[in-house]
């Protein structure tokens, strides 16, 4: 792990922006471990590309950090752009993963 500028930076590739609080990842390391022979370059980065931003969602939502888990059930009221009120707003009870884990192992 280096640090400069409040950026950690990580053997790995990964990168953290201490001032914004956001990752980066050098998707260049991980090349070499796939092995697609029909796909082009452009399509193997992309599926790297879309492999992390799967695992960052999913580390996002087990620290609670989810748009969804942070908007969910928060707002009471809401107007619509064309100041029409009176909508429908969805109610939720707050929940987290391990919660939601713990419930469906034990059954």
């Amino acid at each position: 792990m280096n640090e400069k500028n409040n950026t950690l930076d990580f053997d790995f590739g990964l990168s953290v922006d201490l001032d914004t609080k956001t990752t980066s990842v050098d998707l260049s390391k991980y090349r070499a471990l796939v092995e697609v022979t029909d796909a082009s370059e452009e399509e193997i980065m992309e599926l790297l590309r879309l492999t992390y931003q799967l695992v960052e969602e999913l580390v996002d939502y087990g620290w609670g950090r989810s748009p969804v888990q942070i908007a969910c059930g928060q707002i009471e009221e809401t107007d619509c752009q064309s100041g029409e009120t009176g909508h429908d707003v969805l109610h939720s009870k707050p929940s987290s993963l391990k919660e939601r884990f713990n419930a469906v192992t034990a059954e």
